[in-house]
């Protein structure tokens, strides 16, 4: 009686964790967005350390998002580089309170 009652919340909970999986794969491989790639990523993790799918999977898994994903990420990170380094440099390497005093 106690086992079916333990089965009966288990399969509960594999079944939520399991959906959450495939919508966050279902997600990721849609939008190819860095954010939804990392997020799938954890629900493979999380799915791996519950035992509902094997870890070969989720590597096949991990492996075939990261690919959609890279050209993505790193095309947003050149992005702010740039931004941040034309916003950083003061003229002539001068600060203005050097020039200011002088």
């Amino acid at each position: 009686m106690k086992k079916m009652r333990v089965d009966a919340r288990r399969t509960e909970r594999n079944l939520v964790v399991r959906s959450a999986l495939k919508t966050a794969l279902r997600k990721a491989r849609a939008t190819k967005k860095f954010v939804d790639v990392s997020a799938a990523y954890s629900a493979l993790d999380r799915a791996v350390k519950l035992n509902l799918v094997h870890k070969n999977f989720a590597n096949r898994q991990k492996s075939s998002l990261g690919k959609l994903a890279k050209p993505i990420a790193l095309e947003e990170k050149k992005v702010v580089k740039k931004v941040v380094k034309k916003t950083a440099r003061t003229p002539a390497g001068k600060s203005k309170r050097k020039a200011a005093s002088h």
